[in-house]
């Protein structure tokens, strides 16, 4: 599956919605690519990376992105509490 591109509905930026290869649930990147992302995209699925293995197991060409849920300027209003509604 290919990503498919989007806008964000708060705060009209661009961005990639692809699925998750863990949860298979779709998820908002950011729409370039960046130094500091930790995630990268493996026939068309999202993989999300952490610490030291993430440098290990990645190429220093290969395209990293970020969750547009951790840089989108109105990610707070998109936030849930639990236990309210």
């Amino acid at each position: 599956p290919m990503p498919e591109s989007g806008t964000c509905r708060s705060c009209g930026a661009k961005m990639l919605w692809v699925r998750s290869a863990a949860t298979g649930s779709l998820m908002p990147l950011d729409f370039e690519p960046c130094e500091d992302g930790n995630i990268t995209l493996v026939d068309g699925l999202a993989h999300v990376h952490g610490g030291t293995l993430f440098e290990e197991s990645t190429s220093p060409d290969e395209a990293r992105y970020k969750s547009h849920h951790a840089t989108c300027p109105d990610r707070q209003a998109w936030r849930k509490i639990r236990g309210k509604t």
